[in-house]
């Protein structure tokens, strides 16, 4: 039983690519970055008067660089919101509930992994005579008492 949740552990992880992905975003951050460096060396940046022709341009680089790169879940806004307070002015209750509703969001993702830890946590304690949930289990669905 214990080789076979390692086995699924394995792929899972496997399967995430966690590494190629983080490598994706981080690239993504940082021709994010060199584009705004560019923009902000151009003249009428700050002031917000770039002509038209010059923002679609923008505006074009920026949706090929986004395209190249996984979409950030509602999740990773909320995060964002909370943790960049110069950008975001959100206070208060609102931002409790962002919050609360970001840990709760996190909780679910987590859930599947958190079942299956404690399956597997379960059937280690039976075979160490910790518990008697398989048994129990076995002999209910046999009928027997």
């Amino acid at each position: 039983m214990m080789a076979v949740a390692l086995l699924a552990y394995q792929i899972t992880i496997a399967k995430a690519q966690y590494e190629l992905r983080a490598e994706r975003l981080r690239d993504c951050a940082d021709r994010l970055q060199q584009l705004e460096r560019e923009l902000a060396a151009r003249a009428g940046y700050h002031s917000g008067n770039l002509p038209l022709n010059e923002l679609l341009a923008v505006q074009s680089r920026y949706s090929e660089i986004l395209a190249d790169s996984e979409t950030h879940t509602a999740n990773d806004y909320r995060i964002a919101m909370l943790g960049m307070r110069g950008d975001y002015t959100v206070t208060g209750l609102i931002r409790a509930a962002f919050y609360l509703k970001y840990q709760i969001n996190q909780l679910a993702d987590l859930a599947p992994h958190l079942l299956l830890l404690s399956i597997e946590l379960i059937f280690i304690l039976d075979i160490l005579g910790k518990t008697v949930f398989v048994p129990w289990l076995l002999s209910s669905l046999s009928g027997s008492p």
